[in-house]
């Protein structure tokens, strides 16, 4: 099989009739190349396949315009993320080169992967390491998540806010209870679940975490022992009726995938969502927005996150630095058709 070449910029200039270093420049959008000119030669290089050498750029450059990012893309908010930083990135001019933590041996394989390839400036979308953890050539510029990184700019969401608003609204509907499905040992998963037991203990309702997980199987999984349980517990006493969930009238989980989960073995059992069960979930994902689900969330405000890491990741490439920042952003519940009243109240 024969080897495609590479197209170059000497095949493109060739191909037009001008130099390299004009159809270089028309390529960066240099204003010293006209508008139509540049237009021309961006149609000639689409048509050819030109190809941006990053490699040879970064090699070339002191300050290459590449933003490199670190997360979890089997975790659907993670994948949120990286897509709107990839978006303000572009309109800012940059790149940016995604390394997936999940596949990887964690984040430290893959910010040294992103520093094998003089990527300086990184963000770590919600790590899992502590400073000590890391040298300080591999440490992240930006960090999306609940805990500092030392040197690296903080962005959070403020999981109080939204919570907040998520207890208030299932009191509204009659719900005195609260059953948490927790997510991993982690210390985001343990300020989560501090902030909701801290809003329902303001509001008068009670809150029963049980330890989950952080995916659609964990929610599955988790849902399936509480039926397990729950049906035990009737059969020991008699009671062939089905009346809730061992008197669980609302169900509140760590991020819309452990929801999704549960949501499916309430289905599979027999239950009607949210005629028997409330189910709430975070983050506001596609999925949780979609037919299939319709699911009451809360919107950690995702792009607002990436709009202010990006902002902060390009003042770091281009060393603009003041001071480290920490910018705190809030969050916000979305009601849909996953709650309704306590089942008690219902006609």
């Amino acid at each position: 099989m024969t080897q495609r070449r590479r197209v170059t910029l000497k095949d493109i200039a060739e191909e037009i009739g001008l130099s390299i270093s004009s159809v270089s420049l028309a390529l960066r959008d240099d204003s010293r190349i006209s508008e139509p000119v540049r237009a021309r030669i961006k149609e000639v290089a689409h048509r050819l396949g030109y190809q941006v050498d990053l490699s040879g750029a970064m090699l070339r450059s002191s300050k290459p315009k590449i933003i490199g990012i670190v997360a979890q893309l089997d975790q659907e908010l993670h994948n949120k993320y990286v897509a709107n930083i990839n978006r303000y990135a572009q309109a800012a001019g940059y790149r940016t080169i995604t390394q997936n933590a999940s596949l990887a041996n964690g984040y430290r394989q893959s910010l040294e992967a992103l520093s094998q390839l003089r990527i300086n400036t990184s963000v770590a979308i919600n790590p899992d390491f502590s400073d000590d953890e890391l040298p300080p050539n591999l440490a992240p510029s930006v960090v999306v998540g609940q805990s500092r990184v030392s040197g690296a700019d903080l962005v959070r969401s403020c999981n109080y806010t939204g919570l907040l608003e998520l207890v208030t609204h299932l009191k509204s509907l009659g719900h005195a209870e609260i059953t948490y499905l927790d997510g991993p040992e982690s210390y985001s998963s343990k300020v989560r679940r501090q902030a909701l037991v801290q809003a329902a203990g303001e509001e008068g309702v009670k809150v029963h975490p049980i330890p989950a997980g952080n995916t659609v199987d964990d929610g599955f999984k988790a849902l399936q022992n509480l039926l397990t349980e729950s049906w035990t517990k009737q059969k020991n006493h008699g009671d062939s009726a089905r009346v809730g969930l061992s008197g669980i009238t609302a169900l509140a989980c760590y991020n819309d995938q452990v929801a999704e989960g549960a949501m499916v073995a309430l289905y599979r059992a027999g239950f009607s969502i949210p005629r028997d069960i409330s189910v709430t979930g975070f983050d506001n994902s596609l999925g949780a927005s979609s037919v299939a689900f319709n699911l009451t969330t809360v919107d950690r405000g995702a792009a607002k996150v990436a709009e202010h890491v990006t902002r902060l990741a390009i003042r770091r490439a281009e060393k603009q630095i003041d001071s480290v920042e920490e910018i705190t952003v809030e969050s916000s519940l979305v009601v849909r058709r996953s709650t309704g009243p306590a089942f008690f109240l219902q006609n």
